[in-house]
């Protein structure tokens, strides 16, 4: 593939969806351009602004936490899965979690999950209340003081 072609193929790419640099690298080279064409065309891409991992950061949180709120390991996985640099990564994690208070948030997240689950018995409900919380990725004892928070004592 000629370096033009290889930068139509770029552009059309990202006005499709926003990438990583890593994931648009990894993607460009897979459709058969030179490895030293796909770099130099993200240093380009990166120098006008096309692709910017932090603002994919940002934007992936944001889309991450619109539904429902999310823990740090939650985030730090869908990074990881979109290939975002590791320090940008922890950076942009770090930035939003200082703006917001996790343990609400888990809150949050408990009490709207609890609407579904009033008719079970309090100790499955903990235990799936933890389950769900943990799969959100907030840690052991931020999930369990929510759970506190949203269900009576466990000797009621």
């Amino acid at each position: 593939m000629t370096y033009d072609k290889a930068r139509k193929t770029a552009m059309t790419m990202l006005n499709r969806r926003a990438l990583s640099r890593a994931m648009f690298v990894e993607r460009l080279e897979r459709r058969g351009a030179d490895a030293d064409d796909v770099q130099a065309i993200a240093d380009e891409f990166q120098r006008i602004g096309l692709l910017d991992d932090h603002a994919y950061a940002h934007a992936l949180i944001r889309t991450a936490t619109l539904r429902a709120p999310a823990g740090p390991d939650h985030l730090r996985r869908l990074m990881r899965r979109d290939k975002v640099d590791p320090d940008v990564a922890e950076a942009v994690i770090a930035e939003v979690l200082a703006e917001r208070d996790v343990q609400d948030d888990a809150t949050t997240y408990a009490a709207k999950r609890m609407t579904t689950m009033r008719t079970l018995d309090p100790p499955v409900a903990r235990r799936r209340l933890l389950g769900q919380l943990l799969r959100r990725g907030f840690d052991d004892e931020t999930s369990r003081r929510a759970i506190d928070a949203v269900l009576p004592p466990e000797d009621w």
